[in-house]
């Protein structure tokens, strides 16, 4: 790393480095998939920084790369938009904890990016097609 280090250089660096002494793979190779590097370094920011509300315009702003080329990137390479892909990842991180751990739906919802309780519920529903609750007792789909 050289100075001044940006956040994601910094957190790349974590990450394989955390990787290695588990002897996992980094998340960063998982994200290495996608056919883009700029679109990887999206896709890893994202999924580190679920909690964070983000918009084309602060993902821009934070990695560098213009709003318009941030969607091209989601709508030619993963057939989606952004806010979907976004909506992916916190409702896959949401099921997983719910599933493996016994925190409050609340304290869920504001870790997967969802400081409104009430819209995460909501949006939790219309994706699996019940709510966090019953998700957690008896799953769903």
């Amino acid at each position: 790393l050289t100075k001044p280090v940006q956040d994601y250089d910094l957190n790349s660096l974590l990450n394989k480095l955390t990787g290695k002494i588990a002897g996992k793979r980094p998340l960063l190779d998982e994200a290495e998939d996608t056919p883009s590097p700029e679109l990887n370094r999206l896709t890893v920011y994202l999924r580190e920084n679920l909690t964070i509300k983000h918009t084309l315009e602060s993902m821009s702003g934070e990695l560098g790369i213009h709003p318009k080329q941030i969607s091209r990137l989601f709508t030619n390479n993963l057939g989606t938009t952004f806010v979907a892909y976004l909506t992916k990842l916190r409702m896959e991180e949401a099921a997983k904890l719910l599933k493996t751990t016994m925190k409050d739906i609340k304290e869920i919802s504001a870790l997967c990016g969802f400081p409104d309780y009430f819209y995460f519920c909501r949006v939790f529903r219309e994706y699996y097609g019940c709510t966090p609750t019953t998700f957690r007792e008896v799953g769903c789909r």
